[in-house]
């Protein structure tokens, strides 16, 4: 089936192919064309099922609609509602979403960053590896809006829209406490990111203010975690008898919950448990499970106005914003 272009249109309603173009590009009523002249145009194209050629459009208009999202892993609960949260929120404002997965590979993001960049996306949406600050900060001294999220780069004048990692997890062990726990332990990740470090000095700190034992935190191989998760907890209640444990993601707490009930272990009577990171099955697990929630529409809302204000005042690339939002608590009864 031949593609209908422009030519055909203008064609079809006896008008010049520029005026067909300004009415398609919705510059109709900025170059004074008749209100009855613009209905037909659009009416034209609706029924020859018209699609634009966007490189070409893109040449004419200086901006090509679309966003890119760049994210771990779209598999992770956390970060596929995030980009549901970006795409519905782009959407409105008139933009696509193109999406990129990096499994925690830096040379994976760089080449996305590189891609993403070629094809003239208005801005890029990213939770980085943290491996990758000099071509992030070249692409963002080029002129191309980017914001990071979830992951930032500490010192460097870029945007970014984080959680309070550190102040989250000693909340997780100051609830533990308060229920009555008295031997806590912690489950987390060997992943080099600031946000996991931050939740590991939260709990130690945390630890150390109580004036608890703070050696019950066991690090685990992140591309082996499910089988470490399952011997750090073998560990935490055989070897150090602890009766909580902060699981320093959503996925570490199933993963655990899943060998402590294969232990045979009764929590929560015997053992509490929390999560930083919440999932659906936590209401509906019988205990449920108490969570940290990671504010998700907040943090796609913040990073989506922090773009858009970039590329609103392009060339100004230099308008930066940082921001850290604070999780909120899903007291349940573990």
């Amino acid at each position: 089936m031949k593609r209908v272009s422009l030519d055909m249109i203008a064609k079809e309603v006896k008008l010049s192919k520029t005026t067909v173009s300004m009415v398609l590009n919705g510059k109709g009523d900025l170059h004074k064309i008749n209100p009855d002249t613009q209905a037909l145009i659009l009416s034209v194209a609706k029924r020859l099922n018209f699609r634009p050629n966007m490189i070409a459009r893109n040449l004419s208009t200086g901006s090509s609609m679309t966003l890119a999202l760049i994210v771990p892993r779209i598999t992770d609960t956390y970060y596929g509602l995030i980009a549901e949260s970006i795409e519905q929120i782009s959407l409105k404002l008139g933009y696509q979403v193109l999406l990129g997965t990096t499994h925690e590979d830096p040379v994976k993001e760089k080449e996305l960053l590189l891609t993403f960049e070629a094809q003239q996306v208005d801005g890029i949406l990213i939770a980085s590896t943290q491996h990758n600050l000099e071509d992030i900060k070249a692409i963002s001294n080029a002129g191309l809006p980017i914001v990071l999220f979830d992951r930032h780069y500490p010192g460097e004048d870029l945007p970014y829209v984080v959680v309070d990692n550190y102040n989250g997890a000693k909340k997780l062990v100051k609830h533990l406490i308060e229920t009555g726990r008295k031997n806590i332990g912690y489950v987390g990740l060997n992943l080099d990111l600031t946000a996991i470090k931050d939740r590991q000095r939260g709990f130690r700190n945390a630890i150390e203010e109580s004036k608890r034992d703070s050696q019950n935190l066991k690090i685990v191989d992140h591309q082996n975690a499910k089988l470490d998760c399952h011997k750090a907890v073998e560990e935490l209640i055989s070897d150090h008898g602890v009766d909580g444990i902060v699981f320093e993601t959503h996925y570490l707490a199933l993963y655990g919950i899943a060998r402590i009930r294969e232990m045979g272990v009764d929590y929560p009577d015997t053992i509490s448990i929390v999560s930083f990171g919440d999932h659906e099955v936590f209401s509906i697990f019988r205990p449920e499970v108490t969570a940290l929630v990671q504010p998700v529409e907040q943090i796609a809302e913040n990073a989506i106005d922090m773009l858009m204000k970039q590329i609103q005042n392009k060339p100004n690339s230099l308008l930066k914003s940082q921001e850290v939002v604070e999780p909120s608590m899903e007291i349940r009864n573990t």
